[in-house]
């Protein structure tokens, strides 16, 4: 019998994100997860590396690649919406909870035990993950309002100051050193992200 779930979760390109803001490039769901899976993988890694840790940064990228894909049924919705109240919110979390078990059904049986913990994101033996996850999705959001401070949109200047803020407060190492170390390059251009002429041409040298 054909399932469905892949072919739902291919539609997250036709999901933009940051519905109420003026953008200069619209962000869909299918960029903002790969971004967040990319951003994931590289805190815990930095965990590993940098500050003793023994989490798997594999799982850490599958479960940000997942972390939103009920909304492919729900769509977005914005941020000072979907926290405008705690009534809201918690409305908001019945809907999650219900796309999440509609795409479940949308597999095989044998297969949603494997998916359950990846769209519902609450199983305990992945809290640790969970949390970098979520600084690696804000880390995702405060580029894109980067992206758009760098193009001359003033309007995601108020959103880029309360991710700042709300990443810092999350006390996680790993993000601390990302915003401090890699974030600065993702204001540069791209004749800027680019080795030196000198490193061009040992390159070149070396090839010769």
């Amino acid at each position: 019998m054909p399932s469905e779930f892949f072919a739902m979760l291919s539609r997250m390109k036709y999901i933009d994100r940051w519905g109420l803001m003026r953008n200069t490039r619209q962000e869909n769901l299918s960029e903002h997860s790969f971004e967040t899976a990319v951003l994931a993988h590289a805190l815990a890694t930095l965990r590993n590396v940098r500050f003793g840790g023994h989490v798997n940064p594999e799982r850490a990228a599958v479960l940000a690649l997942f972390h939103d894909a009920p909304e492919t049924l729900t769509g977005d919705l914005p941020t000072p919406v979907k926290y405008y109240s705690a009534d809201i919110r918690g409305a908001y979390r019945a809907v999650e909870s219900a796309a999440e078990q509609t795409l479940l059904s949308l597999l095989p049986s044998d297969l949603q035990d494997i998916y359950a913990p990846l769209l519902r994101g609450d199983s305990e033996t992945d809290a640790e993950l969970h949390r970098l996850v979520k600084a690696a999705d804000k880390l995702s959001a405060l580029i894109k309002c980067l992206e758009e401070r760098r193009m001359g949109n003033a309007e995601f200047l108020k959103a880029e100051d309360s991710l700042w803020e709300s990443i810092r407060d999350m006390q996680i190492p790993e993000a601390d050193c990302f915003l401090e170390e890699f974030l600065p390059a993702y204001l540069l251009t791209l004749d800027e992200t680019r080795p030196d002429e000198s490193s061009h041409k040992g390159r070149r040298d070396s090839l010769l």
